[in-house]
């Protein structure tokens, strides 16, 4: 059995590809509606928002400042979250289901794994068995986290303030349902991305059902990762979205600390600090683990090929050298000439091995500052806004509301 490394990157007859959403219902109906369609799936989600933000409210008198309620029109945080974030989070949601098995037969085309064709089926029937026997770990973390979510619900359905929560009982069931759903959608996010480290270690790292656990990279390959691309973008799409969870956090967290009775503006941001800067230290260095085996195999891979390169092509360099040492004077030019000869080779191979980095740091310099904004940028857009509001008074709906007062 020859190795599976199709150069057209086809894939071959009978083939398996894995699949990620076969216990999932909401992952099976946003695949079947917008698979190909991302952007349509955002406009709806954003519609949706839109909805909920403005079209609800219109209906129950919270859109317009009345008195004991704030305004829906003025709350900027919550337009923000459900018509800008929200249904980007949908877009990332969606990519996740097709991108996964993507990173797994892109490697398989791309040959770097070093599988046979019988090694990649043992694969993928050991992933799709992994990804689809998690399914009852949502309703458990859902279960788990139900007691703090109702207590929160309680709270802010008792504050004379939040216009999401009126007293007309049918939006406040609807408002409940949709944020179920999206916790919904981030735990299923989260567990997949779990799954698809654990079997990347498997694939990159242990080597268990395969004849030599030894990676192949292509060092020249237009990726600048060793034909190992696909897993940067998977983590750089990943980082994005732990990024706008931050956001999410931020504004929910402002809007909190302003309308949830007995909560008073000011309180809490300590710990928002500290929340945001373990976000941005210890989450950045979970999500970034399939990039740390891409390199550690990587590194592994370079000292194994520039070893016995090295090895090789000295016996041919001293061996020049030797008949430079050894020869006379009429001919100790044609042996320099060949001594420098076979040196060009070893510098050529150098120079195409370290085109490919070795750490995090060297590929943050060299082709992904991506991963570097898409770490530092949320927390301290995050820990910023908080700080405006708290100690400076930042707050953009006040302003709104003292506009529409004014209009009034």
């Amino acid at each position: 059995m020859t190795h599976d490394s199709h150069a057209d990157g086809a894939r071959p007859v009978g083939l398996p590809m894995v699949s990620v959403v076969a216990h999932d219902p909401l992952a099976r109906l946003i695949l079947r509606l917008f698979r190909g369609r991302s952007w349509l799936l955002y406009g709806v989600v954003a519609l949706g928002g839109v909805v909920c933000v403005y079209g609800i409210p219109a209906l129950n008198g919270t859109l317009l400042l009345r008195p004991g309620f704030d305004s829906a029109l003025s709350d900027v945080n919550s337009a923000i979250i459900w018509i800008v974030l929200v249904p980007i989070a949908a877009r990332a949601y969606l990519r996740q289901l097709t991108e996964i098995p993507s990173v797994f037969d892109a490697l398989r085309a791309n040959g770097v794994t070093g599988l046979t064709e019988d090694e990649y089926r043992r694969f993928i029937v050991g992933a799709q068995r992994a990804y689809n026997r998690w399914w009852w770990w949502q309703a458990l973390i859902l279960i788990f986290l139900a007691p703090f979510w109702a207590t929160f619900l309680m709270a802010t359905a008792q504050s004379p303030f939040t216009w999401y929560y009126p007293s007309v009982l049918w939006p406040w069931f609807l408002y409940v349902f949709i944020q179920m759903v999206e916790i919904y959608a981030a735990v299923s996010y989260l567990i997949r991305y779990i799954i698809t480290c654990r079997q990347l270690r498997l694939l990159l790292k242990d080597g268990s059902f395969r004849h030599k656990a030894l990676l192949e990279p292509q060092f020249l390959h237009p990726d600048g990762l060793g034909g190992f691309g696909i897993i940067m973008r998977l983590v750089q799409n990943t980082l994005v979205i732990g990024g706008g969870v931050l956001i999410v956090f931020a504004l929910e967290s402002v809007n909190t600390a302003r309308t949830v009775s007995g909560f008073s503006q000011g309180n809490g941001l300590a710990g928002f600090i500290l929340v945001a800067l373990i976000f941005a230290t210890a989450i950045p260095y979970l999500v970034l683990y399939p990039l740390r085996l891409t390199l550690a195999g990587l590194r592994d891979a370079k000292h194994r090929l520039a070893g016995a390169l090295s090895q090789h092509e000295s016996l041919r360099i001293w061996s020049h050298m030797r008949e430079v040492e050894g020869s006379p004077p009429a001919t100790e030019d044609e042996h320099v000439e060949g001594l420098v000869r076979s040196l060009h080779p070893l510098g050529q191979i150098s120079l195409a091995l370290q085109t490919v980095p070795e750490t995090l740091f060297e590929l943050g310099q060299r082709s992904s500052q991506i991963i570097v904004l898409s770490t530092v940028l949320p927390p301290v857009v995050a820990i910023a806004y908080r700080v405006a509001a708290d100690l400076w008074g930042w707050d953009w709906d006040a302003l709104l509301r003292t506009i529409f007062h004014g209009l009034r």
